[in-house]
């Protein structure tokens, strides 16, 4: 399941890549435009790592054969 920290872990890589957007772009600094680049892959991976969490996730909730969702409290079969 997806840990409310991986979203938070997320939003703070985004915000420490505005700073250095807005240095990129705003004040003409070559050095954060690597920075911006670096944290720009981070959020790519880190969102690959949620996007297969979620789908390994979404697995373990819906059974294959009917999808129906599973309940392991469920005793009618």
């Amino acid at each position: 399941m997806v840990d409310v920290n991986e979203i938070d872990e997320l939003i703070e890589i985004l915000n420490s890549a505005r700073v250095d957007y807005y240095k990129t772009y705003s004040k003409n600094v070559k050095a954060a435009s690597i920075r911006l680049r670096r944290k720009l892959e981070d959020v790519s991976k880190k969102c690959r790592e949620i996007r297969l969490d979620v789908l390994d996730y979404r697995k373990d909730i819906i059974d294959p054969k009917n999808k129906k969702i599973y309940n392991p409290t469920n005793n009618d079969e």
